[in-house]
């Protein structure tokens, strides 16, 4: 009987170890797929790694992009200023000519009235005086008719 029981507990560490060797392979294979999603963890890694590189890359063409649209801005802004102040300029400066050649406008018709009026009074003086010399001229004329 000792042979029967040797050999049933034999058949039970046979089948223990069948068991054990159906864990194991249950394990091996659990390794294996751990082993593969580790790759696969790994090559997103690195793929992320990647991306992360390429979005510092977008970032500082962006960040550089806007510094340059800033600075075209400002530009634009000094230039407009400057063309605001010029403008403003050549407004104070048509209004001062204007203002001026009003005031040269009213002068010189002043001095038209002026001259006019000089001119007015010697058409007086000279047509007095015309008359007056045309008086005796008229007597005489008169007289020698009459004679």
């Amino acid at each position: 009987m000792g042979n029967i029981e040797q050999i049933e507990q034999l058949e039970t560490y046979i089948n223990d170890l069948g068991d054990e060797i159906k864990r194991v392979k249950k394990a091996s294979e659990y390794l294996k797929l751990i082993e593969q999603f580790q790759g696969e963890v790994a090559n997103a890694s690195v793929n992320l790694e990647k991306s992360g590189d390429n979005l510092k890359v977008y970032q500082e063409i962006v960040e550089s992009k806007l510094e340059l649209f800033h600075t075209t801005s400002k530009n634009l802004e000094a230039k407009q200023q400057f063309l605001e102040n010029n403008q403003k300029r050549i407004i104070e400066s048509l209004a001062e000519l204007k203002q001026q050649i009003l005031t040269e406008l009213n002068r010189i018709q002043d001095e038209q009235k002026s001259v006019l009026k000089l001119i007015s009074q010697a058409n007086k003086k000279y047509t007095i005086i015309n008359i007056v010399m045309a008086l005796p001229i008229l007597g005489i004329l008169v007289y020698l008719l009459i004679k």
